[in-house]
C-alpha cells in the first residue's frame, strides 16, 4: 500500500485540527501548536511528511508541553510507531525537523508559552488564540 504524500500548499488548518482533537482527546494550544509546527516545516523544508522526515522533540513526555508531539504527528504524518520522532526530555517547546542533511529548529516563542502558561482560560479557547497567530507570531525558527 502506498502512503500518501502532504502537499504543504493545500493544507487544510481546520480538518487537521478536527483531526488532532480526535486523535489526541481534547483540543488545547499545545495540540494546536504542533499541528502548526509540523506544518511550517513541511513548507520550510520542501517535504511531502510521513517518510521523507524525521523529528527530534524536545518537550519530554509530560503534559501539557508533550502535546505538542500529537500536534506535530497529525500534520507531518511522522509518527512514534514508525520511528521517525525521537523524543527528548529537555521540557522544552522545540522541536528540530531533519529532511536529508537540512534542518529546520522551531521554538515557541517565550512570550506564548507565557501567555499559555498564566491564562485562566480554558484550554480549548487557548488554542483558539494559538489558531489565529501566525508563524512569525508564534515561533521562532532557522534553517541550517
Amino acid at each position: 500500500m502506498k502512503m500518501k504524500s502532504i502537499n504543504p500548499d493545500k493544507v487544510n488548518l481546520i480538518e487537521q485540527i478536527k483531526k488532532g482533537k480526535d486523535f489526541h482527546g481534547h483540543l488545547g494550544p499545545f495540540l494546536v501548536a504542533g499541528i502548526k509546527m509540523g506544518n511550517l516545516a513541511l513548507k520550510e523544508l520542501n517535504s511531502t511528511g510521513y517518510t521523507d522526515l524525521k523529528v527530534e522533540v524536545e518537550t519530554g513526555t509530560t503534559p501539557p508541553i508533550s502535546c505538542l508531539i500529537d500536534g506535530i504527528q497529525i500534520s507531518t504524518g511522522c509518527t512514534l510507531g514508525k520511528g521517525n520522532i525521537l523524543v527528548k526530555n529537555k521540557g522544552k517547546t522545540k522541536a528540530t525537523f531533519i529532511k536529508d542533511k537540512k534542518k529546520l529548529e522551531i521554538e515557541l516563542r517565550a512570550k506564548i508559552l507565557s501567555l499559555i502558561k498564566k491564562e485562566n482560560e480554558d484550554v480549548e479557547k487557548l488554542a483558539e488564540k494559538v489558531v489565529k497567530l501566525s508563524e512569525d507570531e508564534l515561533f521562532l525558527y532557522s534553517t541550517y
